[in-house]
């Protein structure tokens, strides 16, 4: 059954029973009236589209068939407060035509203001729905200024790029909320994608990529704007990354600030670590890093061209070093596969622990018979070391 009239979504397996139809849902896909207007007989509703997810909207698209949609739009939640012309505003009190602060400085008008709620079960236990929360500094020193909610699908704005907010929970200081029962989602559309400020934070404004209907107010949109076309090519501000090396950086990067972040919404300084990436071949990587007093031997991921081809700790014994007192953290990593000689290679060394770059990286190792960007060099002298690090 439904448990709001108004939100037109359904669940799989479930049955819906108002004043006009009773309606049975099935898995993958397909939904059949049992039932017409006022007791009479209706026909087979065809569902077009194969929805594979619990929970979902049968859409009405202007024709004869019947159009079903995922539930997995981006949104801001009740009470996040928006940066616009004339201060922060809380989501649900702005109305169209204000004027909204971009982070590329402009000042855009407010075209129209996306709603959908869910209440009872319809939200309880579902993680499509669950909102994702930014706690305050998780993201940079008071951003976002207070807890940040957003749906999971929503897109921060980090690193360049547009990154969906499931995709950055670590479960410290990006959470993803279980059990709310009342969730009520804006979403805030300018006359073009681009990124606004919410609680301080880079996210983006919508857009539409076939999701307009699934909100319970979409029809507004057609009485405001009845001449827009239906099928307006859709360009993003930004690139929409979803997962690979980039995001996983960012993760761990975010991660890492996490264990700091102190009360004041600022994290604490990183301890000071010291090392350098000296040399790479086709064959082999090598160098040294040091960890904070009482960290032990830093373990170190090689990665080339975004992929991690391995894992070492930087515990060898090397005599500059040694002279100079650090004690044994080089390391020496021979590669598993010599690499071709025919393509560039973009090479890397990170810290497991916080996934920050060694110095002296990334190094780039071009095709046979093309001239190196740096000339690459093994076991400098320690001084020469120091000043890299």
């Amino acid at each position: 059954m439904i448990a709001d009239n108004n939100t037109g979504a359904f669940t799989a397996g479930a049955c819906s029973n108002n004043a006009d139809y009773a309606m049975a849902v099935t898995r993958p896909f397909g939904a059949f009236v049992t039932g017409g207007r006022n007791g009479g007989d209706a026909p087979v509703v065809p569902m077009v589209g194969d929805v594979t997810d619990d929970l979902f909207h049968l859409l009405g698209d202007d024709s004869s068939e019947t159009l079903a949609e995922d539930d997995e739009t981006p949104c801001f939640c009740r009470g996040t407060r928006i940066r616009t012309q004339d201060g922060e505003v809380a989501v649900e009190n702005l109305k169209i035509g204000d004027r909204l602060v971009t982070a590329g400085g402009e000042i855009l008008p407010l075209k129209w203001i996306v709603r959908r709620s869910y209440r009872d079960w319809l939200a309880v236990g579902n993680p499509k729905l669950q909102p994702v929360c930014f706690k305050a500094g998780a993201i940079a020193n008071r951003v976002p200024a207070r807890d940040l909610l957003v749906s999971p699908e929503h897109a921060m704005f980090l690193d360049g790029m547009l990154v969906p907010a499931r995709h950055l929970v670590n479960g410290k200081s990006i959470l993803q909320l279980e059990g709310l029962d009342e969730i009520d989602y804006f979403h805030l559309e300018l006359d073009r994608h681009a990124v606004i400020f919410a609680e301080g934070a880079a996210a983006e404004s919508f857009v539409d990529d076939d999701g307009r209907g699934s909100f319970h107010n979409s029809r507004e949109y057609r009485l405001l704007y009845p001449d827009e076309p239906f099928d307006a090519p859709v360009e993003y501000c930004a690139p929409l990354v979803e997962d690979g090396y980039a995001v996983e950086v960012l993760r761990r990067a975010l991660a890492a600030r996490a264990a700091r972040l102190q009360p004041n919404l600022k994290a604490a300084p990183a301890p000071v670590r010291q090392g350098y990436l000296d040399r790479a071949t086709r064959n082999m990587v090598e160098g040294w890093a040091q960890g904070a007093a009482g960290e032990g031997p830093v373990p170190l991921a090689i990665v080339i061209n975004g992929a991690v081809v391995g894992q070492t700790f930087a515990d060898r014994y090397r005599a500059d070093l040694a002279a100079a007192g650090i004690g044994r953290c080089s390391f020496r990593f021979v590669l598993p596969q010599a690499l071709s000689p025919e393509v560039s290679h973009r090479i890397e060394v990170r810290r497991e622990s916080d996934w920050s770059l060694l110095h002296g990286g990334p190094i780039l190792l071009k095709p046979s018979g093309s001239a190196s960007p740096r000339p690459s060099f093994s076991n400098p002298p320690i001084e020469k070391a120091r000043l890299r690090a």
